[in-house]
């Protein structure tokens, strides 16, 4: 009989643990979705704050060049040259 005590106490031990580490984890997860919806909202209201592009080249650089310095060559990389794209305005 001893050992059955000594097993579910184990048992117990084990189970709060558990429970211990998904609360843990779950404050984690909880903590980071609060963090992407902050950066989801600030990103939306720096996109929400941009001027329009009216399919001028030049405005186009000029409003894309400080975004290109500060994103580094990595995205110059990828977005390559902007003279390159063409701009339509669509009615």
């Amino acid at each position: 009989m001893p050992n059955t005590c000594i097993t579910n106490s184990s048992q117990h031990y084990y189970r709060l643990a558990s429970v211990e580490e998904a609360q843990d984890t779950l404050a984690g997860y909880t903590n980071g979705i609060g963090e992407e919806q902050k950066f989801v909202a600030q990103t939306q209201s720096r996109i929400n704050a941009q001027p329009p592009v009216n399919g001028d080249i030049d405005t186009a650089k000029t409003l894309l060049n400080p975004t290109m310095v500060s994103a580094g060559p990595h995205l110059q990389a990828i977005v390559g040259n902007l003279s390159s794209f063409v701009f339509v305005e669509y009615s």
